[in-house]
């Protein structure tokens, strides 16, 4: 569960304060999506808001050259058995 959109907005926070401490290389998200559109839509604003550039916003990630994904997070998402349909921007940082 999403435990409050806090909570969560505390995780992202921490993860663009700490991701590139150690290494510059890319930092993996991975989200099982078990919400409704309306907290898909906060997730998706959280993550744009705190992570802004730190997003990488390529289409083609398994072929862009690692050095181009230095300091970048990535995310991966995959939704629940329901199909429930994702949020647009959301579904544009995958």
């Amino acid at each position: 569960p999403l435990g409050g959109s806090s909570a969560f907005g505390e995780v992202v926070a921490a993860i663009a304060e700490h991701a590139f401490t150690s290494s510059p290389l890319p930092v993996i998200l991975s989200l099982e999506m078990h919400c409704s559109t309306k907290q898909q839509e906060k997730i998706a604003n959280e993550l744009n808001d705190r992570l802004g550039d730190l997003l990488s916003r390529s289409n083609r990630v398994a072929s862009t050259p690692l050095r181009e994904l230095h300091r970048k997070v990535l995310i991966k998402m995959r939704l629940d058995k329901g199909g429930v349909t994702t949020d647009p921007l959301l579904r544009s940082l995958v």
